[in-house]
């Protein structure tokens, strides 16, 4: 059985929970962390300048086998209590507004075999990409393979499952264009 020892690390005056070993950031001028931030792939995530994360987010990019992968350009927000699961990959541009309580979600399991109950099932990866100046607005998630273009803004409560086009406005479950800007 696999033991997981949890570290404990000051960063800027803040706690910070890990799950490995490795240096949080390896550059982190000018990125601000919350208390209470999980992060489970340290040697796979990247912060840009200027990049402020909430208390509460949680950060995780699944196996190592599996390519998962997390990064965001400069001068980005993530609000309290995100999650952000980056099993299949997840790339983000700079400027890009998380409002709390979003789900970022690259992975998903299968349920095409009825003899297999779902956690058992294949899962199925396929990276996030967030283009520059996105707003996701509170509670939103988005899921496996969407990409959101320059610009657009995600309604709060939204369920992303279909691409977003630069410059719109989508929102509801599922996330529809409401608006063109």
């Amino acid at each position: 059985m696999k033991r997981i020892i949890y570290v404990i690390k000051r960063f800027k005056d803040k706690i910070i929970l890990l799950l490995d070993e490795y240096t949080l950031l390896k550059n982190n001028k000018g990125i601000t962390l919350g208390n209470h931030v999980l992060v489970s792939c340290t040697d796979r995530i990247h912060l840009g300048v200027g990049t402020e994360v909430s208390h509460g987010v949680k950060i995780n990019c699944g196996k190592k086998q599996n390519g998962g992968q997390f990064s965001c350009g400069t001068s980005c927000f993530i609000g309290p209590n995100t999650i952000i699961y980056a099993g299949g990959g997840i790339k983000m541009g700079n400027s890009v507004l998380i409002s709390p309580s979003v789900n970022l979600i690259s992975h998903q399991h299968q349920y095409s075999n009825r003899d297999l109950d779902y956690k058992d099932q294949t899962s199925l990866f396929d990276i996030i990409e967030i283009g520059n100046n996105v707003w996701i607005g509170s509670n939103a998630t988005i899921l496996p393979g969407v990409k959101i273009g320059d610009n657009a803004i995600i309604g709060a409560n939204a369920l992303v499952n279909k691409n977003v086009i630069a410059n719109s406005i989508v929102a509801g479950v599922p996330a529809k264009t409401i608006k063109h800007i």
